[in-house]
């Protein structure tokens, strides 16, 4: 049994829900796009402008100190990084191929008010 199988959409259908549901998969899908690249790209910003700070500072020892909250920030950057993908996987494991087909069908979704 599908757990989102109640997620089924398609777009040949003319159904008013269906093009509504569309339409949140749709924005849902590039919020997560642009989640994915902005929020580690920060991070890994934020954690590079404080290392760099110390090396400018030519503190070694504060140096030492930058140098693993950098690291964990760089490796916390890129977890996130695949973590919507890691979901996406999950959810197509659990639902089979409704929810991919639904989320394909939201990436090529043209709203007939534009």
């Amino acid at each position: 049994m599908n757990l989102i199988s109640f997620l089924e959409c398609n777009v040949l259908e003319s159904d008013d829900a269906n093009n509504k549901l569309l339409e949140v998969i749709k924005i849902a899908r590039i919020s997560v796009q642009i989640m994915q690249v902005l929020v580690p790209a920060a991070v890994i910003i934020w954690g590079s402008l404080d290392f760099f700070k110390s090396v400018i500072a030519g503190n070694e020892k504060e140096v030492q100190e930058k140098r693993k909250p950098f690291i964990q920030r760089v490796v916390s950057g890129i977890i996130l990084f695949f973590i919507p993908w890691f979901v996406g996987w999950v959810i197509g494991a659990v639902s089979g191929p409704e929810w991919k087909q639904c989320w394909n069908d939201a990436k090529s979704y043209q709203s007939q008010s534009n």
